[in-house]
């Protein structure tokens, strides 16, 4: 039932990220909980709304949701840079370094810091931007040198009915 490519990153945070840490066996569980149903969302999307693009539940649940999984990606990211550089410690000095707990907390923050902004990012409006175009040979008082977006195209009338061709 669960989407296989999601849960490889939730199993890495989970098994390499959250079991070392110092907390206690219930905020390990539901804070595994709340990353699973985050790294599921795209399944739980389809099965309520049929399509992973349409969810039907507000706005900041969603944004939240999407902070939470880009956070899971990239905490098992940096999970895995971060067994790599152990291994690699651990075969020059012939013995796995221990990795502190702060190590963790910090991996944790700075992937929850990114998942943040990037979801931010994502979801803010761009601010807008004035293009001026030059055109070769335009009379200055030309009206057709104004600017129209598609709401004044609506809005003034500038898709005037047009009548039948006369040919």
């Amino acid at each position: 039932m669960f989407h296989l490519i999601p849960i490889v990153p939730w199993l890495i945070v989970v098994l390499r990220f959250l079991l070392p840490l110092p907390w206690t066996l219930p905020v390990k569980v539901v804070a595994a909980g709340i990353l699973l149903i985050a790294s599921q969302q795209l399944l739980i999307n389809r099965l309520s709304s049929g399509s992973v693009f349409a969810p039907e539940y507000p706005r900041p649940l969603i944004v939240l949701l999407n902070a939470l999984f880009g956070a899971v990606v990239l905490l098992a990211i940096f999970q895995l840079a971060l067994d790599i550089v152990s291994l690699v410690i651990g075969l020059i000095n012939q013995g796995m370094p221990k990795i502190p707990v702060s190590v963790r907390y910090g991996m944790g923050l700075l992937a929850f810091g990114l998942s943040i902004y990037g979801v931010y990012q994502a979801v803010r409006v761009p601010p807008v931007k004035n293009v001026e175009i030059a055109i070769k040979d335009l009379p200055r008082a030309s009206k057709a040198t104004g600017s129209c977006n598609s709401q004044t195209f609506i809005s003034a009338g500038c898709f005037q009915r047009l009548g039948p061709r006369k040919s």
